[in-house]
């Protein structure tokens, strides 16, 4: 028994050693009477170097794959060979669970780890050491296991509550035999079911050690995860108030009988004044989401908008305008969807004319009175020295007064 847990252990060394020594004997038979012996030496550490040391490596890698802790499979220092080494969260999932299954001979088993929303978990499905299925599974779905796990706090072996109804039935529903959570700071990051008993007098200690490593793994892959997005929403925060910056006007131009101030705008919307035919024209254009995707949608949108102006000044027709905002398709992205206001200001009347898009997210305010809708294609009408602030969902862009008689 000694001898075959040895040869087991380091059958690969021996044959490699064999091997070493039937080269040199070929060696010193075939060329001793043409080469000198230190020649033979030399020559013979070349091809051992080119032959010996790759082989072993083919050997490995393609036809003997045999785990290096297979030797100790009854043995309770197991665990240290392949658990107490440092692995990710990638290994976890694909070598060291598949490898402990083998060593508690227990055939299936799932594997839940919490997602960095913390509001699912995602589970592998094993079945003979292969991953079968993978599953997000909403934390609704487990929510008795999930509160009998964090009653108890540790493993648990069905066989133990063989006495307890309520535990045995919530056990049996989910096929679990034995339960191992993973707890990190007394959060649950996850755990692994088995759905067969497990024979190994050593495997309580092992499955705490593997509990333990798994919690840290999956708390810090959640941990480089949050803060990969924290960095990317900062970057797009920066992208979004440079096109910002660029794109929206500081002071809106002078309207006879009017007065318009801006207002810090900390929404994905930009505003764009122009006048035609005596008429002033408040272009807006907004998106719900703020970040770079959204501010660069904007600006693309804009710059059609400058285009078709350009182009159409000595014509302009307002209606056009709307066609042409309507039909404009190429910027359109589901997840980003732009809201349209156009206000038409006659400097001669007291009221606005407003063409609504198809997401009334507008509201207009008098100053310390309540929230109205803005109309789709209607007019406002201004009371003179009453001051009115024009709101895109909760954030003020600007306020509008009639100075006029």
């Amino acid at each position: 028994m000694v001898f075959h847990n040895f040869f087991k252990k380091h059958w690969l060394s021996l044959i490699t050693t064999a091997f070493a020594i039937v080269l040199y004997l070929i060696f010193d038979f075939f060329l001793s009477l043409f080469l000198p012996r230190d020649a033979l030496i030399i020559l013979f550490i070349i091809i051992l170097l080119l032959i010996l040391f790759p082989l072993k490596e083919y050997l490995i890698s393609q036809h003997f794959i045999i785990p290096n802790w297979d030797y100790l499979i009854h043995s309770e220092f197991h665990h240290f060979e392949f658990l107490a080494k440092f692995f990710t969260i990638k290994e976890l999932i694909y070598q060291i669970t598949p490898e402990l299954m083998a060593w508690l001979k227990i055939p299936e088993a799932r594997l839940f780890i919490l997602n960095p929303d913390k509001k699912n978990f995602t589970m592998y499905l094993y079945h003979k050491g292969k991953i079968e299925n993978v599953q997000i599974v909403p934390k609704k779905r487990i929510f008795y296991l999930l509160k009998l796990l964090r009653k108890y706090h540790h493993i648990i072996y069905q066989k133990e509550f063989q006495d307890n109804q309520e535990i045995k039935t919530i056990l049996e529903k989910f096929h679990v035999s034995i339960v191992v959570p993973f707890f990190h700071l007394n959060r649950l990051m996850g755990f692994i079911s088995f759905h067969h008993p497990t024979e190994n007098k050593h495997a309580n200690r092992a499955l705490e050690l593997y509990a333990i490593k798994s919690a840290f793994l999956i708390h810090d892959d959640i941990l480089k995860k949050r803060i990969q997005n924290i960095a990317r929403y900062e970057e797009e925060i920066k992208i979004a108030e440079k096109i910002r910056q660029m794109l929206q006007i500081s002071t809106p131009p002078t309207i006879p009988n009017f007065k318009i101030q801006l207002k810090q705008v900390y929404t994905a919307s930009i505003m764009e004044f122009f006048e035609n035919n005596n008429k002033y024209y408040i272009i807006i254009l907004s998106i719900p989401k703020v970040n770079g995707i959204s501010a660069m949608i904007l600006s693309g949108k804009l710059g059609y908008l400058f285009a078709y102006l350009t182009y159409n000044k000595e014509n302009f027709n307002i209606n056009n305008l709307l066609m042409f905002l309507k039909k404009e398709k190429d910027l359109v992205h589901e997840d980003y969807p732009i809201e349209e206001l156009i206000i038409e200001i006659d400097k001669n009347q007291r009221y606005l004319h407003t063409y609504l898009g198809n997401s009334p997210q507008y509201f207009l305010k008098k100053h310390k009175n309540k929230f109205y809708r803005i109309p789709h294609n209607g007019n406002i009408f201004l009371e003179p020295k009453e001051t009115y602030e024009l709101y895109y969902r909760d954030n003020y862009l600007f306020s509008l007064e009639y100075t006029g008689n």
